[in-house]
């Protein structure tokens, strides 16, 4: 089982797949949402979870202060563990959980934006952070390409958390139009907190 470690929903218990997901370790969640934190980048935030697995990062976030949380994800096991979960965290915030592969939804969420006409930055359309976590596999040059449809879906002030396997190269934030402010590596992960490319870089703390 996964845990919630802090806020409202501290010691809410998850359900997570027998196999096919990833669960972040409590030692990486605390780290993670303590920059997070530092940042004041929860309070009220809208938040999107790509390859979900259990949801356990956006319900963490809602434990924190986050207002809503969209859940993506495509496996069978782990959306049966999403609906379960979401319901158990429902009390925390609105939570949307979606089957879709990541690519497919972050294109419809594209076309959506485009056709109501909402402008970069206009509010409640975008998400004010972006949790993305993909299976290790995943090759850079196709994490690249989504990185840059999230940066499209992502509030100017907003964050990105992306994880990966320390063994993998860097990807390249840039081309996404995504700049990197730091990396912290824990054990075998390496998280890395970016941004879109703005005029001005946010302050280190």
């Amino acid at each position: 089982m996964v845990k919630i470690i802090a806020g409202e929903g501290r010691m809410l218990q998850l359900k997570a797949p027998a196999k096919g997901t990833r669960p972040t370790t409590d030692r990486t969640k605390e780290a993670l949402f303590s920059a997070l934190e530092a940042r004041d980048a929860i309070a009220d935030a809208h938040v999107l979870d790509l390859y979900a697995g259990t949801g356990a990062l956006a319900i963490e976030a809602l434990s924190r202060g986050a207002k809503s949380a969209v859940l993506v994800d495509n496996s069978h096991q782990a959306l049966t563990c999403l609906r379960h979960n979401a319901k158990q965290a429902s009390r925390l915030g609105r939570i949307t959980v979606v089957a879709s592969e990541a690519h497919d939804y972050l294109l419809r969420r594209h076309r959506e934006l485009e056709r109501t006409e909402t402008a970069r930055g206009s509010g409640s359309e975008l998400f004010d952070l972006v949790f993305v976590d993909p299976p290790y596999e995943l090759d850079n040059a196709t994490l690249e390409v989504e990185l840059k449809l999230v940066a499209g879906l992502t509030d100017p002030d907003g964050w990105i958390v992306v994880e990966r396997s320390g063994r993998s190269p860097e990807p390249d934030f840039s081309s996404a139009g995504l700049e990197m402010l730091f990396v912290k590596n824990y054990g075998e992960t390496a998280v890395y907190f970016v941004y879109p490319i703005a005029d001005e870089e946010p302050e280190q703390a």
